[in-house]
């Protein structure tokens, strides 16, 4: 009770994480697939089947503008459809190498990179709020993107 006093005085601002969960409790599930940067398979004919029959929800997520607290993320409604109907193959490794935050230290990030260069496995390469970066790391970004991808 107490936190609904405090979120009135207080502008709710979106959650990616709460718009991923908001998807699977739309299908009652207890726990919710965290999906991570990279590139997500969406078969339409399951969106197709479940905006059949729940057309109110579909129209009230994509009325927004911008992100809003009350919409759920429409990859992970795909996923957790998959999930629900036995159609996918879950997997833990997301072959990904992700870049949050720049203010470990320069040695960490190198040793990333070359970690990140000798496996095979990784696919995925987010670097988020490059923004942020410090000039030293991002000339140092760029410049291994460039001889990585030339």
């Amino acid at each position: 009770m107490f936190s609904k006093i405090v979120n009135k005085k207080q502008k709710i601002v979106y959650k990616h994480r709460k718009g991923l969960q908001k998807s699977a409790e739309f299908l009652n599930f207890d726990k919710y697939f965290f999906t991570e940067h990279t590139p997500s398979a969406i078969r339409k004919s399951t969106l197709e089947s479940f905006f059949s029959k729940n057309k109110t929800l579909l129209n009230s997520n994509i009325k927004h503008r911008f992100r809003d607290p009350n919409q759920f993320v429409m990859h992970s409604l795909a996923n957790h459809l998959e999930i629900q109907n036995d159609t996918c193959f879950l997997k833990n490794d997301f072959q990904l190498v992700y870049f949050q935050n720049y203010k470990k230290p320069f040695w960490w990030l190198k040793n990333k990179l070359k970690r990140a260069e000798k496996d095979q496995n990784k696919l995925f390469l987010c670097m988020q709020s490059l923004d942020q970066c410090p000039s030293e790391k991002l000339i140092y970004l760029k410049k291994w993107l460039q001889n990585k991808y030339e």
